[in-house]
Parts: C-alpha cells; sequence; structure tokens
C-alpha cells in the first residue's frame, strides 16, 4: 500500500442504480459516478474510511510527520485537514467508528517493528486534534499488516498478511502506558490489503483479486467475490451513498469498482429472497471473472452479487462484538 510516486490517487466509484437482478447470465455492468483525489499533499494514500455523519471519506498518507489525515468529499475535493502530534511510520488502515477516526500505523514490510500502533482522533472539525495512542505487539511474532477493524463495540482488530496471516484483537482495556498484547482470533486470506465493518455486522476483507464476507462471531467465511484485478486496488469501504461498497484504487485512472452489498435488514428485495432460498450455507463462490479487466479510462464497473447479499442478511451480531 505504500506508494512513492506523487502522482499516485485513490480512484473510488459511488452508487447510480439498481443492480442486476438474481439470474442473470453474468455480472451487469453499470454507469457510475466517480471521483479522483488529486489534492497534492495526498501523495501516498493509505486507504480509506467513511464518515456517513459528515457526509465524508477520510484518508492520510502512508507516511507523515505530523501525522495528517484528510478528508474528502463525494466529488474527490479535500475538506479539512487534521493534525496529531505524531509520526507515522507506515499507515495502512484507516476505520471510522463513534465519532472518532482510528489510524493504523501497522504496516511492517520488513518485519523490523517491536510494536506497532493504533491512533484514535476524537476531535475532527479541521486543525490539531486530541488523540489517544495504544501501542501492540503480537503473541507470535513479527508480521505486516494492512487492514485496521474496528468493531460496533469499538473493539480493534488488525489482519495480518503474507505467511501466516491471521485476524488479532486487542484487549478490552487498553493500556496507553505500556505494550499491548493482541490475541490471534482467526487465520486470513493470504493477501488483504483491506477490510470493513458493514452495517448488517458482518466483516468484509479485501483481498487482491475477490472480496471475501466473514460472520464476526466465528471468523467463518460466508461467502468470497471474485473480482477483476484493479491496479493499486488497496482499499474498501462503506460508499456514502448508502447502496454499497467502494474499492479504491491508488492509480490515477483506473477504473473503479462498485459492490452491491446487503442491507441492514433481512429480506431487502423479493431478488434476495429467491436467492437466500437457494444458496448454500457455506461458502458462495460468485466468479465476475468474465467482466473486461479494469482499463484507464476512468469508468466504473458494478457487480451483482445477490447470493452475498442474501447470505449476510440472515445474519445475527453477538452483543459481545
Amino acid at each position: 500500500m505504500v506508494l512513492r510516486s506523487a502522482l499516485r490517487r485513490f480512484g473510488v466509484a459511488l452508487s447510480t442504480g439498481v443492480l442486476a437482478a438474481v439470474g442473470l447470465a453474468g455480472p451487469a455492468l453499470a454507469a457510475g459516478q466517480g471521483f479522483t483525489i488529486t489534492d497534492a499533499a495526498i501523495t501516498d494514500s493509505a486507504g480509506l474510511a467513511t464518515d456517513s455523519a459528515r457526509g465524508l471519506y477520510w484518508t492520510a498518507n502512508a507516511t507523515t510527520t505530523p501525522g495528517i489525515v484528510y478528508s474528502i468529499n463525494s466529488h474527490g475535493a479535500t475538506t479539512r485537514t487534521v493534525t496529531f502530534l505524531a509520526s507515522p511510520s507506515d499507515v495502512e488502515g484507516l476505520a471510522y467508528r463513534g465519532g472518532a477516526l482510528y489510524v493504523g500505523d501497522i504496516g511492517d514490510k520488513t518485519a523490523s517493528r517491536s510494536n506497532i500502533t493504533v491512533y484514535r482522533l476524537t476531535q475532527l472539525s479541521g486543525g490539531a486534534t486530541v488523540y489517544n495512542a495504544w501501542d501492540f505487539r503480537y503473541p507470535d511474532g513479527k508480521h505486516d499488516a494492512g487492514t485496521l477493524l474496528v468493531s460496533p463495540r469499538n473493539h480493534i482488530y488488525i489482519v495480518t498478511r503474507g505467511s501466516g496471516a491471521a485476524i488479532y484483537l486487542a484487549p478490552t482495556t487498553l493500556s496507553t502506558q505500556k505494550v499491548n498484547t493482541l490475541t490471534r482470533v482467526a487465520t486470513a486470506p493470504t493477501d488483504v490489503n483491506d477490510g470493513t465493518w458493514l452495517a448488517n455486522g458482518n466483516v468484509v476483507l479485501r483481498t487482491v483479486s475477490s472480496l471475501v464476507l466473514l460472520d464476526p462471531n466465528t471468523w467463518a467465511t460466508k461467502a468470497t467475490v471474485t473480482m477483476p484485478v484493479q491496479q493499486g486496488g488497496d482499499a474498501i469501504t462503506t460508499a456514502l451513498s448508502g447502496g454499497g461498497l467502494v474499492a479504491g484504487s491508488t492509480t490515477s485512472g483506473v477504473a473503479t469498482l462498485l459492490v452491491s452489498t446487503p442491507s441492514s435488514s433481512a429480506g431487502t428485495s423479493s431478488a434476495s429472497a429467491s436467492a437466500s432460498a437457494s444458496a448454500a450455507a457455506s461458502e458462495e463462490e460468485i466468479d465476475v471473472s468474465a467482466l473486461p479487466s479494469p482499463s484507464n479510462n476512468g469508468r466504473t464497473i458494478a457487480i451483482s452479487i445477490a447470493a452475498l447479499v442474501a447470505l449476510a442478511a440472515a445474519a445475527v451480531v453477538a452483543l459481545k462484538r
């Protein structure tokens, strides 16, 4: 996720219509309303987090001194900058929860860091902010990570990548005076670059070529959606429109992917109900490889994944999360 070229930016896409119903021979292509972040200060974008309350996205450079985060509106324009007096070495994940922005300084490609850090920024109106900083170590050695998740109950999870990739949970009570030890809770795909918590309680992880839907109560895989490879495709977050996920690219001009996601209530449509009746309870593979590969024309590809919608709509969120 760490990109050194000052010319690279995030490309993102927003929902503009209804996706294809269940039973179509192949995924539908649909027009979208995308945007590209063009702020010259954002040279090394590390991810996206959705702030629905303010109607904007948050992003940050992978390396910055002091720490700076940027709010981006739905047209790609920077609306404010927020600073915090820290020096992150490799920001690789962002999450927004409960009015606060979590910044994950969790990258460690050379396995040389004795600990990683998560910052929680609590004043986001602009200028300098108050923040918490928690240091973490893994219980089983050093790992590189590209994904920070924060549950509805404000529990912090980090997803590592590479050999032995796994999902780790931070302690419920965090200390700012000592290094906190993470707990390994599940295995993860080897190449997860980002992830997000959905409104209905499920978690989506993004790999190089797929989206993986997980039940956070057991961390079992509920569905896997194969996507065309997206050059520089490192970000996934919920769309401000509320109609899906935004899959972001860190390379300017590359096509962006908009993926339909489940609503927060079951029985969203007759199509979903039909799919629910026929979908297997175990992992569901939905191949969208027939889609044309992304090219440098800025178009948006909408992928219909009704079976994923149906599987997720039946999820029940445990109170402990």
